[in-house]
């Protein structure tokens, strides 16, 4: 099993520039899934939303319900705990969301009733260098000053 992938920082944004760069993807070929993504911001100190969205008609579109994904709470530093799933809430214009905390290590699954579905983050280019995406099914924050984020059961 390939080793985690370190992808980065889910850092201090507003929801108009959070990070956006996590997409869902089909590795099946005979199975069409929208475009779409997890857009990952922070609404307070120490918490984030983490908000399953869909293009629809050249705009993302956060969604309401249950996303393709489940989310695990690990505990903290120094005090984890088997995990626990948590649900999401559901914002005043009616998607659906989970709180990400700084203080806690969590993590999102995809649904074993979506084994299609992989998690896919590119390493943005630099200097004209193509970088090959990752495709996992386990997307990691790991406790920190700006939660790390790690790509975990990578295909």
């Amino acid at each position: 099993m390939p080793r985690p992938s370190w992808i980065g920082a889910f850092s201090t944004t507003t929801i108009t520039d959070g990070r956006d760069d996590i997409e869902l993807v089909s590795i099946n070929p005979h199975h069409n899934f929208p475009r779409a993504r997890i857009l990952l911001h922070c609404d307070a100190v120490q918490a984030g939303q983490a908000i399953f969205q869909i293009k629809i008609n050249q705009i993302w579109t956060s969604q309401p319900g249950m996303p393709p994904f489940m989310a695990f709470d690990h505990g903290i530093n120094g005090h984890p705990q088997p995990p626990v799933q948590i649900g999401p809430g559901v914002a005043p214009a009616g998607y659906s969301f989970y709180t990400a905390n700084w203080t806690h290590n969590m993590s999102f699954l995809i649904s074993a009733q979506q084994p299609h579905l992989r998690f896919k983050y590119q390493k943005p280019s630099k200097n004209g260098h193509n970088f090959d995406p990752i495709y996992f099914r386990t997307l990691r924050f790991y406790q920190h000053v700006q939660t790390g984020v790690l790509a975990l059961d990578i295909d």
